[in-house]
């Protein structure tokens, strides 16, 4: 595939990022509160360095939550209008999926990667996920709890795998000594990560109607293990 847009504005940090032959080209700001005026931007940045028109994008990937409500709705919104202008596919990713891919890939590969999101309200959106056999598979669903239950369920979830950590709400966690809990650098979800799952795990990308592409909120979801 090739032309491939991915944008990502669930927190702070507004990213886009275009696959375009085979090279990832990318746009990155943090920017709280300014996503929606930032964003087509650097889209059209993109798009010109690539020296294409947006009626040549293949399809578009968002991160569409867990994430700021306002932020989610930005990505969702602004991915589901270019789509419907060109037209082109769409595709809804996970962003503590990409916070745990991003994790993963700065350790190697191996073990579960956890993504760890700053929710505000004393509460971390929580996620974590597993390379295997070219698929991201998941090992807790994505979901909302206070940081001492996310420290407990990852500790849990463990069993002697290593756990890489990415994301905002890894410091919230608490002391991680002697839980096999490895904060690595990655703070936000990007855009270019998003892309990197057509590589690494690509059949949890998903191409779609565009009107089929909705937030992903999880506030008042079970807490679940797995795909169940």
């Amino acid at each position: 595939m090739d032309n491939i847009l991915a944008i990502d504005t669930a927190t702070e940090r507004c990213s886009a990022a275009l696959l375009h032959g085979g090279r990832i080209l990318s746009r990155a700001e943090d920017a709280p509160q300014r996503h929606a005026a930032l964003l087509l931007g650097m889209v059209d940045s993109l798009l010109s360095e690539a020296g294409i028109a947006r009626e040549e994008i293949g399809g578009i990937m968002a991160g569409h939550g867990p994430g700021s409500f306002t932020g989610v709705r930005v990505a969702v919104a602004a991915a589901q209008g270019l789509a419907l202008g060109i037209p082109c596919p769409c595709c809804g990713v996970s962003t503590l999926a990409t916070l745990a891919l991003a994790a993963l890939l700065e350790r190697g590969g191996s073990g579960i990667g956890v993504g760890v999101i700053d929710a505000r309200m004393h509460e971390v959106y929580l996620g974590a996920y597993r390379l295997r056999d070219g698929d991201l598979e998941c090992v807790l669903r994505d979901c909302v709890v206070p940081p001492a239950r996310a420290l407990g369920l990852l500790t849990d979830l463990g069993g002697g795998e290593p756990l890489a950590a990415a994301g905002t709400g890894v410091a919230l966690l608490g002391p991680l000594e002697g839980k096999n809990i490895c904060p690595g650098s990655v703070k936000f979800p990007e855009a270019g990560t998003i892309l990197r799952m057509l590589d690494h795990c690509a059949r949890y990308v998903s191409f779609g109607d565009p009107a089929g592409l909705e937030p992903l909120y999880v506030r008042n979801q079970v807490v679940s293990r797995g795909n169940s």
